[in-house]
């Protein structure tokens, strides 16, 4: 690859007394900042490097295209990995993104070019802050969004040199021109480089669309020919933002410098919304056939290298993406509509992005496979994008819905791991209906959208819904004559039955699918794990535990570690139902490493969920809260309502166990409604489980006829007298609660605390303290904030060692980052800034500092845990 299409490694120039305002404003816990002024003023320059100083989670969202709120809740849900749908009221979405973004606790969130939803919608912001009370948000805007409590920052031109001063707008010219290797006067001053640069303004993105075209120009032709077009371009009616009439005139004259293949080639790219890849690029540009890319890759490297595209940081090794400037690409399209050729590059986008889904889903679907899964995820704006424009081709015809419908299909391996669940349904029930109304449809392509549709339905709870529009679908595909379609129907049928308690039709849907062609793979893991699943509910361990061995093996020799994980999920609480905690915690472990590269975020959190309850089986709260308050925010995040209400029930039963009945009896209501919005009977069959909880935490020994009833209740036949699974036969999660209720009975009659408490008085810090509970307080995770984490465990094991004494700020800021060296002034912000956060979490007059450094109280007992006292 050419040096020129490396990652940018230009250096932030100027703005230290900005960043340094702003740094301030976050330490001070200022819950809204915004950074305005005109386009091209380096705003987002400006913010990000902030994010790049900040220690805790740092969430950047790109608001150009958002004009309501729901466009801007949909913006910040792709920042965080949630996929939201537009059909969504507004609220409703907007909700979600604030509850994902709460999970990110004390997270800072760029808002990002926000002027697009002024004046009407600043409020949004408002109602974000609500759902996520922890976060700090620094916005940019062309102007204030005039909310209370924001401080704002208006950013002027860069200075000019100024006697003995340079000058930021004359270090950022010689900065980039050194980058693009143009000879300039050593002199800052040279009145040739003073005139260009008060042409210009002082305008950060007109000099670098300056500083790009000197080593062809030279400075004196610069200066003449760029006074002449500014004069030129910026000629216009009075009473508009002037610097936003020299920005365009600056992007313009650059674009008119451009060669006519160059300026077709950035109109082209235009379609490209987000960061693409040269791939995308050769078959957007029409060059797809040439080889390797060449053309393609000439072109891009001639617009980075004139500062109208950016090359955006390689993960992992990965090939480079790129996109283009905001202000770049609103021009581009400008001029491709202006050209008529619109159409033609979308369709050129759409079908190589039809073709890029389906080979990537078509890996993924075969084996798990996490890198094309990871593509896809990169990918996903793209495949949506062409599946929007297809569904509002008109007239509709077979071929516009086909595309429709199999750019959906591809980009639904994404949507099911990281969308809500009820956005991802709303997408599928609007394809179902505009399929469902084109006649001539391929049959099996009509079942795979009756499918999705099921598989969605089945996900948000709907399991009636789910059940007919799957049993319809395989019909279908039975009838096309598609055998492997109707194996992976057939096993999406029997998920759906064995959830709705219909235990011998899903063992016949899983056999059927287990029956199905091909070679063994994918498919027949999921079947034999899913009757391991049936053969555990019947309490046919044995067979179960050889079920889900065979299922493991299969997912691992093909590298699935989306089935290994769940898998190894399923057998762990077999483990723990037998009593082997140990090994059910290593399974946990195991299976959330293998979802962690599977990036399935519901997974994920529904395994947190699982440990979270082996730590309260085992006494360990401040573990247990931990896990099951991380699965909590995730759940929220994902929209999964019947994950969610079992994850509140298990979170109830910890904070009923540590004495915080308030909380508990808070959270066993939101379970209640999070049952009930799906109709999900059998998860509120858990809830006098929970409540037996809290009438023990507040009675003791006296709530024993109230425990025994909920017990007997749970061990009793089906709902209602019918006969059918008692509670704990039908749910492992049942079992699980009565198991640790009988427990806390048995204590709470030996005149025993229900659950030890660690000592009300003292500072008690968590295993690897990243878990701490102040005194009389309620316990803080703080593992997400990973330096003020480390800074905190050093400061206890020196108040272990050597009470009284006080850390340095050199050895905290070792501490806090070990791998970095920091300028002397930038670590003692950092350090200030972790120090405030900690604080904040509780610590307050606990942290002092003396002349010695920061230390953590003497006087206040400290108690360390290894797990919670039994």
């Amino acid at each position: 690859m050419p040096a020129s299409l490396t990652p940018s490694a230009s250096r932030f120039v100027g703005r230290s007394a900005e960043l340094t305002t702003l740094t301030r404003w976050l330490d001070e816990g200022r819950t809204l900042s915004t950074v305005w002024g005109p386009g091209g003023m380096g705003k987002t320059r400006l913010v990000m490097e902030l994010g790049r100083g900040w220690s805790g989670p740092f969430v950047p969202v790109e608001l150009a295209s958002a004009r309501d709120p729901r466009g801007f809740a949909e913006a910040l849900a792709l920042a965080l990995g949630v996929t939201l749908e537009a059909e969504r009221g507004d609220a409703e979405a907007l909700a979600l993104a604030g509850r994902a973004l709460r999970a990110r606790r004390r997270a800072l969130v760029i808002l990002d070019n926000f002027e697009q939803l002024l004046p009407d919608h600043a409020e949004a912001v408002t109602r974000l802050a609500d759902l996520a009370p922890d976060a700090l948000f620094v916005v940019t805007s062309r102007e204030r969004l005039r909310l209370p409590g924001e401080s704002t920052l208006e950013l002027a031109p860069l200075s000019l040199p100024d006697g003995d001063a340079e000058g930021d707008a004359a270090a950022l010219l010689f900065a980039r021109a050194m980058e693009h290797g143009a000879p300039l006067p050593a002199e800052p001053r040279d009145p040739r480089v003073l005139a260009l640069l008060r042409r210009l303004e002082g305008i950060p993105l007109a000099i670098e669309l300056a500083a790009a075209r000197l080593d062809m120009l030279g400075l004196d032709g610069l200066v003449g020919r760029l006074s002449e077009r500014l004069d030129l371009l910026s000629r216009g009616p009075r009473g508009g933002d002037d610097r936003h009439r020299t920005l365009r005139a600056a992007v313009t004259w650059s674009w008119n410098l451009l060669a006519p293949t160059e300026q077709r080639a950035l109109a082209a790219l235009s379609v490209l919304r987000g960061s693409f890849s040269l791939e995308a690029a050769e078959h957007v540009l029409g060059e797809a056939g040439t080889p390797h890319g060449a053309l393609a890759l000439e072109r891009l490297t001639t617009l980075r290298d004139k500062s109208l595209l950016r090359v955006l940081p390689s993960k992992d090794g990965a090939p480079p993406r790129f996109s283009l400037f905001e202000s770049v690409l609103e021009l581009g399209h400008d001029e491709l509509a202006r050209a008529g050729e619109t159409a033609a590059a979308e369709a050129r986008a759409d079908h190589y992005f039809l073709a890029l889904g389906a080979r990537l889903a078509e890996r993924a679907q075969a084996s798990g496979d996490t890198r094309a899964l990871a593509e896809l995820g990169e990918e996903a704006g793209h495949l949506l994008a062409a599946h929007e424009r297809a569904l509002a081709e008109r007239p509709r015809t077979v071929a516009s819905i086909e595309r429709a419908i199999r750019t959906l299909l591809a980009a639904d391996g994404v949507l099911v791991t990281r969308a809500a669940s009820d956005t991802r349904r709303a997408r599928w029930e609007r394809m179902h209906e505009a399929a469902r109304d084109t006649p001539g449809l391929d049959a099996a392509l009509g079942a795979e959208v009756r499918g999705g549709l099921g598989r969605a339905l089945h996900a948000t709870g709907a399991g009636a819904e789910a059940r007919a529009t799957l049993e319809g679908a395989l019909a279908e595909a039975r009838g096309s004559g598609n055998a492997a379609l109707a194996a992976t129907l057939a096993l999406d049928l029997g998920i759906t039955l064995h959830a709705g308690g219909a235990l011998e039709a899903a063992r016949a849907a899983y056999e059927s699918a287990l029956a199905g062609p091909g070679p063994e793979g994918r498919s027949t893991a999921r079947a034999l794990g899913n009757l391991a699943a049936l053969a555990h509910d019947e309490r046919r361990f044995a067979e179960a535990r050889s079920l889900y061995a065979r299922a493991i093996a299969i997912a691992e020799r093909i590298g699935d570690r989306r089935i290994a994980g769940v898998m190894t999920t399923n057998l762990a609480v077999l483990d723990q139902e037998e009593g082997a905690q140990d090994e059910a915690h290593d399974g946990y472990e195991r299976a959330l490493a293998d979802l962690r590269i599977a990036g399935d975020l519901r997974l994920l959190a529904i395994t947190r969920g699982n440990l979270g309850m082996l730590h309260v089986e085992r006494g360990a709260l401040l573990d247990a809260t931990r896990e099951l308050g991380l699965a909590h925010a995730a759940l929220s995040a994902m929209g999964d309502a019947r994950s969610l209400g079992l994850s509140l029930v298990r979170l109830g039963v910890a904070h009923a166990l540590g004495g915080a009945l308030r909380e508990a009896r808070r959270d066993l209501d939101d379970a209640r409604r999070a049952f009930r919005s799906v109709g999900d009977a059998a998860g509120e069959r858990l809830l006098p489980l929970g409540a037996a909880f809290v009438a023990l935490g507040r009675e003791g020994a006296l709530a024993a006829p109230v425990v025994e009833e909920a017990l007997n209740r749970a061990r009793g036949g089906g709902s209602g007298g019918s006969g059918g699974p008692s509670l704990v036969e039908a749910s492992d999660d049942a079992r699980a609660l009565a198991r640790v209720l009988e427990s806390a009975l048995a204590r709470a009659r030996r005149g025993a605390p229900v659950e030890q408490e660690p000592r009300p008085e003292a500072l008690v810090v968590g295993p690897g303290a990243d878990t701490f509970r102040p005194p009389f307080g309620q316990a803080r995770s703080i593992a997400d904030h990973r330096a003020a984490h480390r800074v905190f465990a050093r400061l206890v094991a020196e108040r272990r060692e050597r009470p009284g004494s006080g850390l340095s700020v050199e050895e905290l800021v070792l501490a806090g980052w070990p791998d970095e060296r920091i300028r002397p002034d930038a670590a003692r912000n950092r350090l200030y800034v972790a120090i405030t956060w900690l604080r904040k979490q509780g610590l307050g007059e606990l942290l002092g500092r003396t002349e010695a450094g920061y230390l953590l109280d003497p006087r206040t007992p400290l108690q360390e845990l290894s797990r919670a006292p039994s």
